[in-house]
């Protein structure tokens, strides 16, 4: 839907002028609460967050009064998990208003995202994604017809980009994302991965180390080649699925009798963490990883 797209570039266009003012103004990082779910440790509400949010809530307002089919919306993200809007909705919104808090509360430029995605409130078919790399100033989009396309806000210039298509760990040019941010996820990630990516054949292997809710623009972008992560909180899952769906690569997610199944929103996404997740660019590399996290974890 070429509507919901152009609310989400709106809102991004705006947002990273925002984020970037309050950065330089060095304001934006007082604590406001926890997030649910989550340790205080690992994760808290800060100013920037609530800024996000609340002009988002604003440029829906302001595309509602003239388009009749985005009124029946409702909106879910971190801060908010009863979610606003309509009673019954046809557009469900996921939203993480500032994927990176933990950087920008701490002055790490850089690493500063926010990612939304839309899909039938009904069937939960994706409808559109996009995702906005803030210091960069690049939004990341695709819509139903899979073409993923970065616009790059300072000279409003378009590319149409694609997958990696690695199939194997081997492969020259593999990327992988893995956070890094918290021992409590590093360590299970090193046990889980680090016999197989230590092989002399991986050994060209470049490891990125932030993950979250923006890693799958990065993937549907040919950036990323796969992304795994040990006891992954589901609000960093559900903003930018969708970029998987639309675009065609698996998400992955270890259920407790050792299954790997595709995430589903309507089962997976009423949990606070899955056990373990891999998204990959290829069908061929989410196999080789599971396989590698199997071996560890069995």
């Amino acid at each position: 839907m070429e509507l919901l797209l152009d609310l989400f570039h709106d809102y991004f266009r705006r947002l990273h002028q925002v984020v970037l003012d309050a950065d330089e103004e060095d304001s934006g990082r007082e604590i406001l609460g926890t997030v649910e779910g989550r340790e205080a440790s690992e994760d808290v509400e800060i100013k920037v967050d609530e800024v996000a949010y609340k002009l988002f809530a604003d440029v829906l307002a302001e595309y509602q009064v003239d388009n009749a089919g985005l009124l029946n919306t409702w909106v879910r993200h971190e801060h908010d998990h009863a979610g606003y809007g309509t009673i019954n909705p046809t557009i469900r919104i996921d939203l993480d208003p500032i994927d990176g808090s933990d950087e920008y509360l701490r002055r790490i430029r850089n690493s500063v995202y926010s990612v939304v995605c839309a899909r039938d409130a009904d069937t939960l078919r994706p409808l559109a994604a996009a995702t906005l790399d803030v210091h960069a100033g690049m939004v990341y989009s695709v819509g139903q017809d899979g073409i993923l396309s970065i616009e790059f806000l300072r000279s409003e210039r378009v590319i149409t980009v694609s997958l990696a298509g690695h199939t194997a760990l081997a492969d020259t040019g593999v990327v992988g994302a893995v956070y890094v941010g918290r021992m409590s996820y590093l360590s299970p990630w090193m046990a889980a991965l680090q016999e197989v990516l230590s092989r002399p054949e991986h050994a060209g292997i470049a490891l990125h180390g932030k993950g979250g809710s923006f890693v799958y623009a990065f993937i549907a972008a040919g950036v990323f080649s796969f992304y795994a992560m040990p006891d992954e909180p589901v609000d960093e899952i559900l903003p930018g699925l969708a970029f998987a769906e639309l675009a065609g690569f698996p998400v992955l997610v270890r259920e407790g009798a050792g299954d790997w199944v595709q995430f589903d929103v309507r089962s997976h996404g009423r949990l606070k963490r899955v056990p373990f997740l891999v998204a990959a660019c290829t069908n061929e590399l989410a196999a080789e990883l599971t396989a590698a996290v199997d071996q560890t974890i069995d």
